[in-house]
């Protein structure tokens, strides 16, 4: 559930779902009508009953422990206005790949 456009969080997420064997529906703020004439609440009960997962990209990190509070399945925050875990993912991917190789002074890899 993006309410925030994004195409490197939006590409990295379809990828990695599908990479896992997975399928992802994206939906968009002009394709649903998450906090406007249907609830958040209402939402997030309805929608976890149908899925195992929820990205959420919302403005609000408000909106984020909202859905969480009253899904049935984890609900991952994709960015809000408090944080963006999944490009701390990243950067933590990143620095193992750079660091974890034991021919690699530190000095090098940076």
């Amino acid at each position: 559930m993006f309410n925030k456009r994004s195409t490197r969080t939006r590409i990295a997420t379809e990828s990695s779902i599908n990479f896992l064997g997975g399928s992802s529906m994206f939906l968009s703020a002009s394709d649903i009508q998450l906090g406007v004439n249907e609830s958040l609440v209402d939402s997030s009960i309805v929608v976890s009953s149908m899925i195992d997962g929820i990205v959420a990209r919302v403005h609000s990190h408000n909106d984020i422990l909202e859905l969480v509070k009253y899904s049935t399945v984890p609900v991952l925050n994709a960015l809000s206005d408090q944080s963006h875990p999944t490009e701390v993912i990243a950067d933590l991917l990143t620095m193992y790949e750079v660091f974890s190789k034991p021919s690699q002074s530190i000095k090098d890899a940076v």
